[in-house]
Parts: C-alpha cells; structure tokens; sequence
C-alpha cells in the first residue's frame, strides 16, 4: 500500500549477498549472507508480510567464511549455494560449496528483527564446486527452469557446467569454457537466461559482457563501452523474465560502476540482444545507441 511506512531490517555485520528464495512459494523470502573477519558469518531468512507489512526472520550459520555470492535453488527450497573466502596457507581463496539448511529451521513461530535470544542453526554441507585447478569462484548460477541438477560456477576465467547428483552431494563437471583474450581476464558476473531452453548464458568481466551458446560453449561479445571519457565496469547482469524481443532475442538489464573525471557512478541500463546474430543495442548515459559485428577481435 502506498501509506504503508518502509520496511527496514538490519544486520549485525556487514553483507552483500542477497537472493530470492524462487522455490518458496507460500512466502516472499530472501537470504541475505553476511561478511564478517572475527566471527562466524550468517544466512538471514528474510521473510516479508505483505499484509502486515513486516519482516520475520530466521538465521543459519555459515561457518565457511565470509559470503560474497549467494544464490538458492530454483526446484529445492531448503538448497542453496554460496561463494566465500577463506584461508589456506596464509593465503585468501574464494571456493564455492552447496548447502542444505536443516529440515526444522522454521520450526515455530518466526522471531522479530529485534529479538537477540535466537541460537541459530549450522548449514549442512553437501558437496563443493571448486577444485585445486578452479579456485576463485566469482559466481555459481542454478539452470533457471530444471530439476536443481544443473549449476554453472564461474571461476578465473573458466566457466564450468556441474552435474549434481544423488541430493546433490556429488558434483562432476561435464564441460567447460574458457574466457580467452588480452591480458589477464577474469569473470565477475554471470547470469543464466531462463529463456530460449535455458541454453544461453551471458558473463560480464570488466567492461565486456559475452553472451555463450551452452550447447556449443561458443561466445559472441555483446556489448564493449570502453572510451577516453567512461571507464565502465559491469557489476552484475540479469535477464528480464519476459522475453521482449523477437527472432529468439532477450532483454539484459546491466548494473554498471562508472567513473567520469574521476567521479564514480552507479547506474542501472537495459542491453536487449539477439544471440543468432552480432547485433547489439547499448543504453548507457541516456543514449541508445546500436552496434552490429562486435566480435571477441574487439578486445
């Protein structure tokens, strides 16, 4: 309702990995993953009441370390992934691992934001998405549309396709990519189209976003805005849940850090394309503008 104050939920330590629990479909409910060096770090299940217009809760711990991403899986309400750093001969890592919460979590009643006298719960680990010769994992997307058997993780500059297996825990890669190019890349952000058979995939690394076949893993550069002027990193990307465009085009909606005589800026833009051919429409500082035959050459 629009008289309806705003709704506001704190956390005790500093986070910046939320997702929506699809798979519920009694609730609206995000997890929220926490960043905390001297303490063990947190899940928040978020659970909002339209009709009171307030915030439950429940809080799981996730004694792995600090969260960085965090996604839930589309078919298992109780799964989830998460990407955290931990340390390993004095040395930082970034792994990735699925996890199930345990089976009475939400047992009772739901607390308030206020009350401190809740003992969480530990996650229960089922299986890991890393291995020695894929560390760093920046992301892991669940296939949109399947059976929660699927997940791609995006670690360095490979992208891997996962097999779960037996509740998933067991994981095996059945096929990989490689980001190639100039210099050192690496991904940052991923998303899995749920649209078109859920076989395109679009990554972002600095200020390229690519969009990948997944039935040939062969890639085609969408959108490079690089000039004296802009310097434009794509934080995160997704796909509008509607397919907007026709002749199997979709619709990319782009957040993206800029900075302009050395002031920084945020903003959100829409990159609709069509992955058949190399054609591309770039919204960005208020101008819409095309681009046709962008190629991997362009780097």
């Amino acid at each position: 309702m629009e008289d309806d104050a705003p709704v506001i939920y704190g956390l005790e330590f500093q986070a910046r990995a939320l997702t929506a629990q699809t798979a519920e479909t009694d609730a609206i409910r995000f997890l929220v993953g926490t960043q905390s060096l001297k303490f063990d770090n947190q899940i928040h299940i978020i659970d909002f009441d339209d009709e009171n217009n307030i915030i439950n809760k429940n809080v799981l711990l996730h004694q792995a370390g600090e969260i960085w991403h965090i996604a839930a899986s589309p078919a298992d309400k109780a799964v989830l992934t998460t990407c955290y750093n931990k340390t390993s001969d004095s040395r930082v890592v970034s792994c990735a691992a699925v996890w199930r919460m345990p089976c009475d979590w939400d047992s009772g009643s739901h607390e308030s934001p206020d009350d401190s006298a809740h003992n969480p719960q530990t996650l229960e680990l089922l299986c890991h998405l890393d291995d020695s010769a894929h560390r760093n994992t920046a992301c892991v997307l669940w296939e949109p549309m399947g059976d929660g058997n699927r997940v791609i993780s995006l670690a360095d500059n490979h992208a891997l396709l996962w097999d779960l297996q037996e509740s998933s825990t067991q994981a095996t890669v059945s096929s990989t990519a490689t980001l190639e190019g100039k210099g050192q890349l690496k991904f940052t952000s991923g998303k899995w189209s749920p649209h078109h058979n859920c076989s395109q995939l679009a990554t972002a690394n600095d200020t390229t976003i690519r969009g990948w076949d997944l039935r040939t893993t062969r890639h085609l550069v969408l959108a490079l805005l690089i000039s004296a002027i802009y310097f434009t990193v794509f934080l995160s990307i997704t796909f509008s849940m509607y397919d907007l465009l026709d002749e199997g085009g979709t619709s990319l909606y782009v957040c993206a850090l800029g900075f302009s005589n050395l002031v920084v800026s945020v903003g959100v833009g829409v990159v609709s394309c069509v992955f058949g051919a190399q054609l591309a429409w770039q919204l960005y500082d208020g101008r819409l503008s095309a681009r046709s035959n962008a190629s991997s050459d362009d780097l």
